[in-house]
């Protein structure tokens, strides 16, 4: 069975994400309905939706919403106390690709506002991961070499070149970093998987506080 078999029959079809395999991209999108400061007039205060453009047909493997706002869907849900609800915590969209022989995992987050908590968020994201990479080892045998890569999609362009946050003086041990890029429209927004992946590359050879699975 390969790796993109064992996801599909993993992972619940209800909360899977459409690719667009003749236009080579993939749209993720955040639901705002319910929240206590949304309000109909004011949708396009908030970041609706972003497209990752670039990731070709044979390289995508699988994508899928883990924040679903169906509780069934939602990782360790019943399990684990509230009053550490922050291992329960996840992330707009997840996609597995494979480009130049090299696996990926994107955490893709939409935030309209300050994020709160985006270090706590993408560790739990990360403790997601490695219970499904275990899986993958453990009942399909399947072991590969995953690139695990935080993105941050938010309403705060800045001048320059996307890249990695923190900047390296402001880290800490645990910090877990992301890839930033901001936009000013609430929807029709894209961004390059080529321009995450050269971020990426430049940040393997500083600092490379990137996280790895099966290195």
């Amino acid at each position: 069975m390969t790796l993109k078999e064992a996801l599909f029959e993993l992972i619940n079809e209800e909360v899977l994400i459409d690719f667009d395999k003749q236009n080579n991209k993939i749209e993720i999108t955040e639901s705002h309905e319910g929240k206590e400061n949304y309000k109909p007039e004011n949708r396009d205060k908030f970041l609706q939706s972003v497209t990752i453009v670039g990731i070709k047909n044979e390289e995508f493997i699988i994508a899928f919403k883990p924040d679903s706002d169906n509780k069934d869907y939602k990782f360790l849900s019943g399990l684990i106390n509230d009053k550490v609800r922050n291992i329960k915590k996840s992330c707009d969209g997840i996609i597995f690709c494979k480009i130049n022989d090299q696996h990926y995992i994107l955490a893709v987050e939409l935030k309209s506002e300050k994020p709160k908590d985006l270090n706590k968020k993408y560790k739990a994201v990360k403790l997601f991961l490695t219970f499904l990479n275990e899986i993958l080892k453990m009942y399909y045998d399947i072991e590969e070499k995953f690139i695990i890569v935080n993105v941050l999609f938010d309403r705060n362009p800045k001048t320059g070149k996307p890249n990695f946050l923190p900047i390296p003086s402001q880290r800490e041990e645990s910090t877990e970093i992301y890839f930033q890029q901001g936009f000013k429209k609430s929807e029709g927004n894209e961004s390059r998987i080529k321009r995450i992946l050269d971020a990426l590359n430049e940040e393997i050879k500083g600092n490379n506080d990137i996280t790895y699975l099966n290195y």
